[in-house]
């Protein structure tokens, strides 16, 4: 299931003259320190005192955007600029608000816009443009604008980071580690490039170097919460979900508004048998962002593991939850997979083969979009079974094994399908080796 951290480096425009006098500085300052408490505080000085000055509803907006809170963050940009429609900085606040906290990124675009219309040199403005345009899969304008940002500030890192996570998108990992190693050259001690890099290394299937940069990440900055989502998602591929619960128990002790850090939690829960804490930790994330798609197949996928029954009302709420997942992201792989096991046991309820041929259909497609996903492989095995093609349903099978060796239910399936064929002596293979596995797992 795909997972995306928020990596975002800290950019203060430089350059800027104001009359807020010592109180407006000392805000500055804090945002440079991360204090992003202190910093509104100061700039609530600078307000008191002026409540018409711009400059500091942006830059108060700009704090509470560090620390999660959107809507106040755009609330703050929206007055600056509702006083003085020239301050370039709120544009640029807003547009980092709603790209990070709203995914609103046409919205963003058209902030940073404005933005470059009264400053074309402005290196924010067309940071957060490319990171927009990443965001909607827009390569060719991300790197323009990214190159255009080094140009006129070839010491941005958060540039170089956020060029990097695309072209790791794209499966261009040799840029990508490219434009990491510039940036450490740059900064070594940049908590977001080392959390940024770990991904990198995930990706790379290099897991302990992978957790070493989260680790270096969180050595720099305890309080980072990014960085331990990072290793969240990294303990996530390596199945140690203990520490997933872990380091996002921290992340919601400080911040009870980190969806990312629900949602990975919810996973470890449904991968270690809990269900109920699952179905509850997505049902906070569908609460905190309705528009994220995976909060419904968070919801779904633990209620499908505990044990969907065709009989029971709650199998119709886990298909609108499926549904509601491919409706906000028709490119998400298990939604597709996921809605294929909810039609399978509808099939063996009803046993109506139109069903059968629904699952197929979106087993199919979600296989396209992700060839060697397990799940999808074992369900399309069992449809295939069903279909009374052996041959296609243990290719699966094998294939499924393949990918997750110490998954015991694919032993369940491919035993029961060598049974039915008359293989005995294989399928008391499976049997054991499954029930090896789940001793294994106790």
């Amino acid at each position: 299931m795909r997972f995306t951290i928020s990596l975002v480096a800290i950019h203060i425009a430089a350059g800027l003259t104001h009359g807020g006098g010592t109180n407006f500085t000392e805000g500055k300052d804090a945002l440079a320190r991360k204090e992003f408490d202190r910093a509104i505080a100061c700039f609530d000085k600078v307000i008191a005192a002026n409540a018409n000055d711009a400059r500091a509803y942006s830059y108060r907006g700009f704090a509470h955007e560090k620390k999660g809170d959107f809507d106040k963050a755009i609330a703050d940009c929206t007055k600056a600029i509702a006083l003085d429609s020239k301050e370039i900085s709120a544009y640029v606040h807003r547009a980092r608000a709603l790209r990070r906290g709203k995914r609103d990124f046409d919205k963003a675009i058209a902030d940073c816009r404005s933005a470059l219309a009264l400053d074309p040199k402005n290196a924010e403005a067309h940071f957060n443009l490319g990171s927009s345009f990443g965001e909607k899969k827009d390569y060719d304008k991300a790197y323009a604008h990214f190159a255009k940002a080094l140009e006129l500030d070839p010491k941005h890192v958060g540039v170089l980071g956020n060029r990097a996570i695309t072209y790791s998108e794209r499966n261009d990992l040799d840029r990508a580690f490219a434009d990491l190693d510039r940036a450490l050259r740059i900064d070594p001690n940049d908590p977001w490039l080392y959390g940024t890099r770990a991904m990198l290394h995930m990706q790379r299937g290099e897991s302990h170097k992978a957790l070493a940069d989260a680790a270096r990440a969180i050595t720099l900055d305890p309080k980072d919460k990014s960085c331990r989502l990072v290793r969240a998602l990294i303990n996530t591929n390596n199945r140690d979900y203990l520490d997933v619960i872990a380091d996002c128990d921290k992340v919601i002790q400080h911040d009870p508004k980190e969806v990312e850090a629900f949602l990975l939690r919810s996973n470890a829960h449904t991968e270690r048998g809990d269900f109920a804490k699952a179905v509850a930790d997505a049902a906070k994330a569908i609460a905190l962002d309705p528009k994220e798609a995976r909060g419904y197949l968070f919801r779904a996928n633990a209620q499908c593991r505990k044990g969907a029954d065709p009989t029971k009302p709650s199998f119709q709420a886990i298909k609108r939850d499926i549904d509601k997942a491919v409706a906000l992201d028709t490119q998400e792989p298990i939604a597709l997979i996921l809605r294929g096991q909810w039609h399978i046991f509808d099939y063996w309820e009803k046993d109506d083969p139109k069903i059968l041929d629904k699952a197929l259909v979106d087993l199919e497609a979600g296989l396209k979009l992700d060839p060697r996903n397990w799940q999808g492989l074992l369900w399309r095995g069992l449809a295939y079974s069903e279909k009374e093609l052996p041959e296609k349903a243990l290719a699966d099978f094998d294939a499924a094994i393949r990918q997750r060796p110490d998954e015991p239910r694919i032993y369940d399936f491919r035993a029961e399908l060598h049974r039915q064929l008359g293989n005995d002596k294989a399928a008391e293979a499976d049997e054991q080796k499954a029930a090896k596995l789940r001793r294994g797992s106790i």
